[in-house]
């Protein structure tokens, strides 16, 4: 949900989980969708809350709260599980809900997912259509943690894109979120990916032609998705899906091209994500090379 408005938006989400709550007779799997932020989890949970007998849980799990030590946030690097913590929030969903989060990639973090039954799907985009994504949604939301800082401290968003590529540190004493370099960003990633039991949904094959990608790609993609979690969908609904989705507007579902980052990269922005998270574009398929 998105709302400039925290106790609103705060209200509205404990009135959902609520109902989520009273909502027992759904079929299993429950499903744990993880991604880099922005990297299209709303279109995806989209997808899957059409699905019969599936619905949205209320249940985004902040992963600093599931951190060992007792910190608001902090590097990614840092952050060790606290497994108990987080099987509490599991527990909050029942059968057939499905529950998010941002987590990096941590062994125990899949074993008790998978010790709880979840269906894990792990969304993921090209970190450069992500990091624009990204400065957009700061931007535009008043009540995100970093919105001041880019606002205040960078002068235009050509300086505020190069901070999410290079990273810059907690400016004092009193802020223990540092802007993390996409380099350490995906390096933390990278783990949830080759998992037989963890399908892996790229966004670029989900986003259709409506995002300048491929309307077959995009059946099989749900295809595949949809039949990890319990959820087979046939051809003749997939085309009604993808019809209704390409009527839907939000804030976080507004733009989704593929390659987007070519209209606003400069060339020491492309010099500066090479040598921050140039292996990581060949590691994750979305280069060769480092010429690009």
């Amino acid at each position: 949900m998105f709302f400039q408005n925290k106790l609103l938006r705060r209200g509205l989400i404990g009135a959902y989980r609520a109902y989520a709550r009273a909502v027992f007779f759904l079929p299993g799997p429950r499903i744990f969708v993880n991604s880099v932020a922005k990297s299209g989890t709303h279109l995806l949970t989209k997808i899957l809350e059409s699905r019969p007998g599936t619905m949205l849980s209320g249940i985004h799990i902040p992963w600093w709260q599931c951190h060992t030590a007792p910190v608001g946030h902090g590097p990614t690097p840092d952050f060790e599980l606290d497994r108990h913590r987080f099987a509490r929030y599991l527990a909050g969903a029942h059968a057939g809900q499905i529950v998010t989060s941002h987590f990096p990639w941590r062994p125990e973090i899949a074993e008790t997912l998978r010790a709880a039954g979840y269906a894990i799907v792990f969304q993921m985009r090209d970190p450069r259509d992500t990091l624009l994504s990204q400065l957009r949604y700061i931007l535009g939301l008043r009540r995100h943690f970093l919105h001041e800082r880019m606002m205040s401290e960078f002068a235009d968003d050509d300086t505020r894109l190069m901070a999410l590529i290079t990273g810059a540190p907690p400016r004092g004493p009193n802020e223990t979120a540092p802007i993390e370099p996409v380099g350490t960003l995906l390096a933390h990633r990278v783990g949830w990916l080759g998992h037989p039991d963890i399908h892996v949904c790229r966004f670029e094959s989900l986003v259709g032609a409506r995002g300048g990608g491929d309307a077959e790609a995009q059946r099989r993609e749900i295809q595949a998705v949809c039949a990890h979690v319990g959820r087979p969908i046939d051809d003749d609904a997939v085309a009604r899906l993808i019809a209704k989705l390409a009527n839907r507007k939000s804030f976080t579902f507004r733009r989704g091209v593929i390659g987007d980052w070519r209209n606003h990269f400069n060339e020491a922005h492309i010099a500066a994500f090479k040598q921050q998270a140039g292996q990581h574009l060949i590691d994750l398929g979305y280069e060769r090379d480092l010429d690009w």
